[in-house]
């Protein structure tokens, strides 16, 4: 990080390296019966190397503009070993983002912020490598390992009231292409150019030292660029999201607790809107002691209603006995857990 000061403007240069190194063994994909593997679809070694640079300027004009222009440049290796030898190989891919911002201070307790830039998100490795589809055998395409996204947001930043802090944010995000893993082939398919936009609120309050209140609120809409009227959702894309909590944290010591809600709303699960997601609401707590030099007995409940809700859902073809040959699309889904209770002991010494 360095100071300057040019242009009767005070700057701030900072620059940065990151490196990160994910070495998995054992991703694999099984035919089964009664809980039993009778074949193997495919099983890979993946090892997926990045690094990145990045600078940014974040310059104060006056007491109430600041800026910030940066750019960061990414590298990425993959590197893919599978039990279908025409599937494995070796990928690299790089990708350099720019972004800036400025906020204007309308008051003491509020900012108003307008912002904008380049990203990217990098693709599942083993799609990056692949040729042919390790189920039929047929000819499939490699996907891109890094795909563009451009972004924008339009938010306000105020204190309503002593210690309370609200963000309101309007955004807009484009990617280049969405990716969709077929989990009972093992392969990735690449689809359309999306949009999505979106308003986010979030708030905290903290009305005594101790006690800290939070709410979350996301409202969005995605959609394929280029399909046919009513055609165009993504399956999967979450449109409301809701992440509250209490926090009770003792100065010192004694009793601390939470208590948090995560809300996920309806959404499509195809791309005519047809199949929709089952809402979900899901509530976890904890509370416990705090005692002398540090050591914690904490209860953990998650699960505390014990709801029962869905973590994720999705459609595709099944068979049923009794049912066509090549089977019908149906919602399937993988269950939240049920009501647990931990026990955790943290000593300090």
């Amino acid at each position: 990080m360095r100071q300057l000061a040019v242009w009767g403007a005070e700057h701030t240069v900072t620059t940065g390296l990151q490196a990160r190194a994910d070495l998995i063994d054992g991703v694999g994909l099984y035919h089964t019966q009664a809980r039993v593997r009778v074949e193997t679809v495919r099983a890979d070694v993946v090892r997926e190397m990045a690094s990145g640079a990045y600078a940014q300027v974040e310059s104060r004009w006056s007491l109430r503009v600041r800026s910030m222009v940066g750019v960061r440049g990414d590298a990425y290796t993959f590197q893919v070993s599978t039990s279908t030898a025409a599937n494995s190989g070796n990928r690299t891919a790089g990708i350099v983002s720019p972004e800036a911002s400025v906020a204007l201070a309308l008051t003491g307790d509020a900012e108003l912020y307008l912002s904008g830039g380049y990203g990217f998100h990098s693709n599942d490795a083993r799609g990056t490598t692949i040729t042919v589809d390790p189920t039929s055998g047929e000819s499939v395409s490699r996907v891109d390992p890094l795909v563009r996204s451009r972004g924008a947001e339009l938010g306000l930043r105020a204190s309503p009231a002593a210690r309370w802090r609200t963000t309101a944010t309007a955004w807009w995000l484009a990617l280049d292409r969405e990716l969709l893993f077929v989990g009972d082939a093992g392969i990735t398919e690449p689809s359309s150019a999306s949009r999505r936009i979106g308003l986010t609120v979030a708030n905290f309050h903290r009305p005594v030292p101790e006690l800290a209140l939070d709410a979350d609120i996301s409202v969005a809409h995605a959609g394929f660029v280029g399909e046919p009227a009513g055609e165009g959702h993504i399956p999967g894309a979450p449109e409301n999201v809701v992440a509250s909590g209490i926090t009770w944290t003792p100065r010192e010591r004694g009793l601390f607790g939470s208590a948090r809600l995560r809300h996920f709303g309806s959404y499509p699960l195809t791309a005519d809107g047809a199949l929709r997601a089952r809402a979900s609401d899901l509530i976890d707590a904890d509370v416990g002691h705090a005692f002398r030099a540090g050591t914690r007995l904490q209860v953990g409940i998650l699960n505390l209603l014990n709801a029962t809700a869905d973590d994720i859902q999705y459609v595709y073809a099944s068979r049923l006995r009794g049912e066509p040959a090549d089977g019908r699309d149906d919602v399937h889904f993988h269950p939240a857990e049920p009501r647990q209770v931990r026990l955790t002991i943290d000593l300090r010494f």
